[in-house]
């Protein structure tokens, strides 16, 4: 099934399937991920839930799409998109103010998800569903995606992030 929504153009945009954005319970499994709480079995299992869909409160599983997207805030004050990518195993970063945050700055903030990330889709039997084998045992690298539209000031990083990827999702980009 599709999404759909309209611009000021006459026509709506169709949003591909295969593209699904993380919805508000990620930011608790995020934090729970950063504080690297794994003796908290009921949160574990809530993550693979997550992945899965086995909890109805959960949208499509990550087997049925190729890329999962999560606006991402660096420095607690600074908005990107995350983009885990199924297909190629890599964390991309759509990022509207570069100079901001480094590459290894980057790699070092989101090493917690890259680390889980293999980790998850692993011991949740992804790979074995999508018929491939799991490749990536060690942390998903990460790609600065660029020739992108930067912003030009210190504040408009969250109306980027959100155009970003209404742009990828809708096939614009």
């Amino acid at each position: 099934m599709t999404s759909t929504t309209t611009t000021s153009q006459s026509e709506p945009i169709v949003y591909d399937p295969m593209h699904k954005i993380l919805d508000v319970h990620f930011d608790r499994l995020r934090a729970w991920i950063t504080d690297k709480r794994t003796d908290d079995e009921e949160e574990e299992y809530r993550l693979v839930d997550y992945v899965v869909e086995s909890k109805e409160d959960f949208q499509d599983p990550w087997v049925s799409v190729d890329y999962v997207y999560s606006p991402f805030n660096v420095h607690a004050n600074h908005w990107v998109i995350l983009c885990l990518d199924l297909v190629s195993c890599q964390v991309k970063v759509w990022d509207s103010l570069p100079s901001l945050t480094t590459a290894e700055e980057m790699t070092n903030i989101l090493l917690p998800i890259r680390e889980l990330v293999s980790k998850l889709l692993d011991s949740t039997g992804f790979f074995d569903r999508r018929g491939r084998s799991s490749t990536y045992k060690e942390p998903w690298p990460v790609v600065i995606v660029d020739s992108i539209p930067l912003q030009r000031n210190n504040s408009d990083c969250g109306v980027f992030a959100i155009k970003y990827f209404e742009y990828i999702a809708a096939g614009v980009v």
